[in-house]
């Protein structure tokens, strides 16, 4: 599923809407939510897409929810310098152990994040993920674990505007 950034389901609270795309200009705050769809059991992997020719820079958190906003189910920090390196993406794969509701991708900016978002995907996870030693060694590949790393399960959020993940993702705070 594709969500075109410029547009409703997908929102933001610190970036600017120009030609179909969220623009960030290094405003630290929620920079994309949305599109709280329901998501069957199942694996996934959830996408950004930005794009290409900006002077993407700093560091920001992709961040997958559920029940709008209240059940936090995966989180991975991010630098935007690495972005050309990765096709301009960043990709979460992330796990929903039984059928969930208000499922929303979130991207979170540090201060001195840029960039400009052009999609969020929720797509199923390949087939060749389909066993669990697969699926381990997709999720240790993007810096995800359901062993306290970077990945969080079921952490309930109270305020979008109060969730600094990356105080969760020690990986961006060496």
């Amino acid at each position: 599923m594709r969500f075109p950034a410029g547009e409703p389901p997908i929102h933001t609270e610190v970036g600017q809407r120009r030609g179909g795309l969220i623009e960030f200009l290094g405003a630290e705050g929620t920079g994309a939510y949305g599109p709280y769809i329901p998501l069957r059991r199942g694996r996934y992997v959830a996408r950004l897409r930005f794009r290409a020719g900006w002077a993407s820079g700093g560091a920001a958190v992709l961040d997958v929810s559920a029940d709008v906003g209240e059940t936090r189910i995966a989180s991975l920090p991010f630098e935007a310098a690495r972005l050309a390196e990765t096709g301009m993406a960043v990709e979460l794969p992330f796990e929903a152990e039984a059928d969930l509701a208000g499922v929303e991708i979130r991207l979170f900016c540090r201060p001195g994040f840029t960039g400009a978002l052009e999609a969020v995907e929720i797509d199923p996870a390949p087939e060749d993920l389909s066993d669990n030693a697969c699926w381990s060694r997709a999720l240790a590949r993007h810096g995800c674990s359901g062993d306290g790393g970077p990945s969080v399960q079921g952490t309930p959020d109270r305020d979008r505007r109060d969730i600094k993940p990356w105080h969760v993702a020690s990986t961006l705070d060496s």
